[in-house]
């Protein structure tokens, strides 16, 4: 089953593509390696649209995936791949007024747009968290991408916790990451 991550904003900066995946590798790798694992990895991407698969500038601003179209983010050494699309919405996620950050969550009702990125990887959480770093915003999932108990997060402290088992709340997904995030990497580098 596929799930997603939502990314809301909290600026006006719009990433470059090849920006997030220049950043979301850096971080994908630094994972890597507190894990035991000493791999360099290239994170590609491309667009998808009805016409069908295309190359994509990576100068182009994270946005060209409007409508049906979608962005694609893939490692191909791991056969890992993720679709980032971009929604226009008419609702807001709930945030406990208690929270530390509260105040530049509220800043995210400026925007009135997010990010969605889906697959059945831990790749599209590398991608939402780099995205939400370099928006200032935060990263929400309303189908169990990542620890509901840890969400939303903003990107730098999403990134610093994702997708690392022991920083799960849940023993289930504490778990659940153990083996589909670290023990399978370990498995697809021979480590």
């Amino acid at each position: 089953m596929s799930t997603s991550f939502q990314v809301y904003p909290c600026s006006d900066v719009i990433p470059k593509i090849s920006e997030v995946a220049s950043l979301a590798k850096d971080s994908f790798e630094k994972f890597l390696r507190e894990i035991g694992i000493f791999k360099t990895i290239q994170i590609t991407f491309g667009l998808i649209s009805r016409e069908g698969e295309g190359k994509v500038n990576g100068n182009e601003p994270i946005f060209q995936g409007e409508g049906w179209s979608y962005i694609y983010f893939s490692i191909f050494e791991l056969n890992y791949i993720c679709h980032l699309n971009y929604r226009d919405i008419d609702y807001r996620i709930n945030w406990d007024k208690t929270h530390e950050q509260y105040n530049l969550f509220i800043r995210s009702y400026d925007y009135p747009y997010c990010w969605n990125l889906e697959g059945r990887n831990i790749l599209k959480g590398f991608i939402a968290g780099t995205i939400a770093k370099l928006t200032d915003g935060f990263v929400d999932s309303g189908d169990g991408a990542w620890d509901s108990k840890l969400l939303p997060t903003f990107g730098n402290e999403f990134l610093n916790i994702y997708p690392r088992p022991e920083k799960c709340l849940s023993q289930n997904e504490k778990e659940w990451y153990k083996f589909n995030a670290v023990e399978q990497l370990r498995n697809k580098f021979n480590v």
